[in-house]
């Protein structure tokens, strides 16, 4: 039975899909490029703001059990997502996985009424509720990777926040058991790493691990806002983001929990191992 991933190339579905095609399971991505996205896995073109593409996985491989799903950038994914989840019903998917953020609740905005339709249809589901990703510091295109090799900084409104920081790969393991599973979770997660830092400490770790100074410059509001728009993110993604920092400097990250080991027998990854695994990454 194949596996449907949307949001094919971002950082959990190709890690989701390596642990997959690893584990002989047949694996099927999304990206709106198409199959030119991935020149290892199978893609097909899916957009999720034109429903003309919805049915392409389906007509791709007929045998779907289950989907992985990513909103990316919608600014309100709930009633394009729940349209997308009665279609995949209607060709017999009965497993939904949703990767959404630790702050997420039941019936609440953004994901939360996705959440709320998969436990009221009966469907067997998971919510995953990852905290920040490490990642978002070591590959480009994530803002914190540019400043950093280019001006030896971090820029962000998060102040003295501390955030339990994430791996991606801890990320998809626990989705690959929330797919693959025998036995529906049928619950939410949510997916820290085992310690909480601030900003200050993230900088303070790189400036360890890579032998430079690594700054934390700390912004406004506004500040943030502006630097994301001046960067090229839409309004409201610098919005969205800039708020989540916001969040994050009164202390509505600091998260502490053990799911990472609950559900994949395994400590989630440190940020001193992540560091020390990946410190090529910024020379």
């Amino acid at each position: 039975m194949t596996i449907l991933l949307t949001g094919g190339t971002g950082k959990t579905s190709l890690r989701l899909a390596s642990f997959l095609h690893s584990a002989s399971i047949p694996v099927l991505l999304t990206s709106r490029r198409g199959p030119s996205a991935s020149s290892f896995y199978p893609t097909v073109q899916f957009d999720w703001n034109d429903s003309s593409t919805w049915s392409n996985p389906f007509s791709t491989a007929s045998d779907i059990s289950a989907i992985y799903l990513l909103s990316g950038e919608l600014s309100d994914p709930a009633p394009i997502i729940n349209a997308f989840i009665d279609l995949a019903m209607s060709k017999g998917v009965k497993r939904f996985v949703v990767c959404s953020g630790s702050s997420c609740e039941y019936g609440g905005p953004f994901h939360g009424k996705i959440w709320q339709n998969l436990d009221e249809s009966k469907l067997e589901y998971a919510v995953l509720r990852p905290s920040w990703f490490m990642e978002n510091l070591s590959e480009s295109g994530h803002g914190h990777f540019e400043t950093i090799t280019s001006h030896s900084s971090l820029f962000t409104a998060c102040a003295d926040g501390k955030i339990p920081w994430v791996s991606a790969n801890d990320i998809a393991a626990v989705a690959l058991r929330c797919l693959t599973d025998e036995e529906p979770h049928n619950r939410a997660y949510r997916i820290l790493g085992p310690e909480l830092l601030t900003y200050d400490e993230i900088a303070q770790k790189l400036s360890q691990h890579l032998g430079k100074d690594i700054k934390h410059v700390h912004l406004s509001q506004q500040q943030r806002e502006q630097s994301m728009k001046n960067a090229g993110l839409p309004e409201h993604m610098a919005k969205f983001l800039t708020g989540l920092e916001v969040m994050a400097a009164q202390g509505k990250e600091a998260w502490q929990g053990d799911d990472v080991q609950l559900v994949t027998g395994k400590k989630a990854i440190s940020f001193d191992e992540f560091v020390a695994a990946n410190k090529q990454a910024w020379n």
